[in-house]
């Protein structure tokens, strides 16, 4: 057999964890043996030109709306001309979507990729889930975590999924002028920065890092607090700040492509989720070596190794996190080891060469299962 053609199909290319992650597979997949396809339901995005560069072929299926089975039969034209071996799903959306194309093209080879513990789905969506699970030959999770709610909610069998950790590029250290970066927001000389990245969504649970904020600053005044992203809870939450009088201490940076310069100025680092997947920014900031504070939930649990690399409370919990805050900043020495450790466990277990191995593996494995179907 000739190279293996793939299809990756997603919503967009925006700026995201799993469109990050699709990229860098993309980038990295082993081409003397595949040939990778990119597809987006909606739209392209910011990442879009990493694809070009790469000159990997890719398509953008302009999804209208929610209900847009339209791009269903696009799909499946684009299954049957390209000659597509795998077709490999990201996300809800493109799991129901792609998998009911593939299932009419009769497509070889369906894996579906579940990136978080979805605690927003409800019934029908789980339903779903189960249902084309059972057209589907592999379930890649990325973490234990999302393996086990996809068990015990839409009764999935584990033998049909698998773990895949995210991965990231190990990079070397960012060198900066951490003076003039400092700057840029507001802070000199020996003021804290406390930071924290992703969408402005409910699920990011920002809301209770304001609340913790207060508390804080009892302590320790000369502090800033970046809030790196966007999304629909900013006014929200940029009112919250004014209602807690914090307004001064918080700085909302809007999206930012130099965050990796920003970590090199944090002195901690926040995640205050509800839920999650393996948020890869925790991964960033590991890397970065920066202690985590973040919440002790399903995922985020298996990058943080509580009084190692970070300090992991409660959700919900601003009391809790503003202790936490309050205790690594009054403890330097604390908080360098654990940044310290914490890119030793990067390197060790979350690098983007083991997860497209893994991927690659996992591929072959079901090409040579299914061989005699192609």
């Amino acid at each position: 057999m000739d190279k293996i053609n793939i299809l990756y199909l997603i919503a967009t290319l925006d700026i995201g964890g799993a469109e990050r992650q699709l990229v860098e597979l993309v980038k990295r997949i082993d081409k003397k043996k595949f040939n990778p396809i990119v597809c987006c339901l909606t739209r392209g995005g910011p990442l879009e030109q990493e694809l070009k560069e790469t000159r990997v072929e890719y398509f953008i299926l302009g999804k209208k709306f929610k209900f847009d089975f339209s791009v269903i039969f696009k799909l499946i034209s684009i299954l049957k001309q390209k000659n597509i071996h795998i077709l490999h799903t990201w996300m809800f959306t493109s799991n129901s979507f792609g998998r009911m194309a593939g299932i009419v093209s009769q497509t070889p080879i369906m894996i579906a990729s579940e990136r978080c513990v979805d605690l927003w789905k409800n019934g029908l969506h789980l339903l779903i889930d189960k249902t084309l699970a059972n057209f589907t030959d592999k379930i890649i999770c990325v973490s234990e975590a999302v393996k086990n709610f996809y068990h015990n909610d839409a009764y999935i069998p584990l033998d049909k999924m698998i773990t895949i950790y995210n991965g990231i590029k190990i990079d070397d250290e960012v060198n900066i002028d951490k003076e003039k970066k400092k700057k840029e927001f507001g802070a000199i000389g020996k003021d804290n920065i406390v930071t924290t990245v992703g969408r402005l969504a409910p699920q990011k649970g920002i809301e209770y890092l304001l609340y913790a904020v207060p508390k804080i600053l009892e302590s320790m005044s000369k502090i800033k607090f970046l809030i790196v992203g966007e999304g629909t809870e900013k006014n929200k939450l940029k009112k919250l700040a004014d209602k807690l009088n914090i307004s001064r201490n918080i700085i909302f940076t809007g999206l930012r492509n130099d965050v990796n310069e920003i970590l090199t100025i944090t002195d901690i680092f926040v995640l205050p989720s509800i839920f999650e997947g393996l948020p890869n920014v925790i991964m960033e900031v590991m890397l970065s070596k920066k202690p985590v504070i973040a919440t002790r939930i399903p995922g985020t649990d298996e990058l943080v190794v509580d009084g190692e690399t970070g300090i992991l409370v409660p959700p919900k919990d601003a009391e809790s996190l503003a202790s936490a805050i309050i205790n690594v900043l009054k403890n330097p020495a604390k908080a360098k080891e654990m940044g310290i450790n914490g890119r030793k466990r990067v390197e060790k277990y979350f690098s983007i060469d083991k997860t497209v191995r893994k991927t690659e593996e996992l591929y072959e494995t079901l090409i040579r299962t299914k061989i005699k179907q192609l």
